[in-house]
């Protein structure tokens, strides 16, 4: 290619060498990197996946424990309620049954007071019944007796 019989053709020659030398040394730099690039890239994408995971474990773990300590909160809490309502519920059976109790009593004392007032109004019924008819007796002895002196009167000629 280049004259290597003159001066300047061994110069560029040799610089023909050095850059190929340099063009080689390129290209082995170039596979180095590729090469360190893959290994980097690599290990960091392991690592960071390696992180991602740990990551993943501690928020999930953190996460689950918030979770079951929460879901254990609120089981105790539906417990306290279970048991106030079931406190509750006794209360209101016991007071349901003293309150039939009571019912039961006052209906009792209610039919006795009615039973007892029906008798004494069969008694005043009587006793108005016979006290009517003793009434018309007298009204009959009264009307009589007014009738019969009006007669009496007019035989005498008082009127006149």
């Amino acid at each position: 290619m280049t004259e290597t019989e003159n001066p300047i053709g061994e110069r560029v020659a040799a610089v023909e060498t050095d850059i190929k030398h340099v063009l080689e040394g390129i290209v082995r730099i170039e596979g180095s990197v590729a090469r360190i690039e893959n290994v980097v890239i690599k290990e960091n994408n392991e690592r960071l996946q390696a992180d991602i995971a740990r990551i993943e474990n501690v928020v999930i773990k953190d996460a689950v424990s918030r979770l079951e300590t929460g879901i254990a909160r609120v089981d105790r809490r539906l417990t306290e309620t279970r048991d106030g309502l079931k406190s509750d519920i006794a209360r209101v059976e016991e007071g349901l049954a003293e309150t039939r109790t009571v019912l039961k009593s006052d209906i009792a004392r209610v039919e006795g007071r009615i039973k007892e007032t029906k008798e004494d109004f069969q008694q005043v019924n009587q006793t108005l019944l016979v006290a009517i008819a003793d009434n018309k007796k007298a009204l009959y002895v009264l009307c009589g007796t007014a009738i019969a002196g009006i007669v009496a009167a007019l035989l005498k000629g008082s009127f006149f």
